[in-house]
């Protein structure tokens, strides 16, 4: 595993050190939880630059009480997984800076501000990082008096983007600009954790690494439906049965609304 993390940062390094630009190095060591487990992680993270170009990458070990690591992030068996462990060690990618006319940030966003920050300012992205790794996109771009940014909090989740904005400057006449923001939260939860993707947020399931259950009761309700080999959702269960299950489903249907 160092072996790894060695070659891949002299191959980096190897890459930008064309241009003769000192890369900087950071290195933490913190603790992590991951499904329900508390992990030591240690990380090292570079970031090269070369002219407006930018590229921060993320190194990391998890590693348990006993001392043994956490290789999932470290999957090359196949493809799909080789290119998931490749694309989560890239920490960002950035070209310029936010007051260039041309700007852009893909990746974790420390702190984001559109416009004046009236409607945002100082959004972070990163905030469950390194446990969820989401790739934000910050935009930029400035011709004349014409103004444009955007910003999405995921595109790994672009239609349940927990935040997405858009604002435009542009002038009417000399020494008078018109300004439209546009933000929104298209999926309220979508930025909080939910292990088993169920749409019910870890803190208020039941069981964090199961889809097929949120709710306490909803373990009751499929024992009396297999011990009455019985379908409730289908109406095919007896009288008795529909009477019994019939208080736990409304605890259920309660509770989610």
């Amino acid at each position: 595993m160092r072996i790894k993390l060695f070659i891949a940062s002299i191959i980096t390094a190897t890459i930008f050190s064309q241009d003769k630009i000192e890369p900087t190095y950071m290195a933490t060591f913190e603790t992590v939880t991951m499904n329900n487990k508390v992990y030591n992680q240690i990380s090292f993270r570079p970031e090269f630059t070369t002219g407006k170009l930018g590229i921060g990458l993320d190194f990391y070990l998890y590693f348990d009480e006993n001392g043994k690591i956490y290789n999932k992030d470290w999957n090359f068996s196949t493809f799909e997984s080789s290119l998931k462990t490749l694309v989560d060690k890239i920490y960002y990618i950035r070209y310029g800076q936010p007051f260039n006319d041309v700007y852009f940030r893909i990746g974790a966003l420390p702190t984001v501000t559109m416009g004046h920050g009236i409607l945002v300012r100082n959004y972070a992205n990163n905030m469950d990082y390194p446990q969820v790794r989401r790739i934000g996109f910050d935009f930029r771009y400035a011709f004349s008096d014409f103004r444009l940014e955007f910003l999405h909090s995921d595109i790994k989740e672009f239609s349940h983007a927990g935040l997405i904005g858009l604002r435009t400057v542009f002038p009417v006449i000399q020494k008078l600009d018109i300004g439209m923001s546009v933000v929104t939260d298209l999926d309220q939860i979508n930025g909080l954790i939910d292990s088993d993707d169920d749409s019910f947020p870890d803190f208020i399931d039941y069981d964090p690494d199961n889809e097929n259950i949120w709710h306490e009761y909803e373990i009751t309700v499929q024992d009396i439906e297999t011990m009455h080999d019985c379908d409730y959702s289908g109406g095919s269960c007896p009288d008795y049965v529909d009477d019994t299950l019939e208080p736990f489903i409304d605890q259920i249907e309660n509770d989610h609304n």
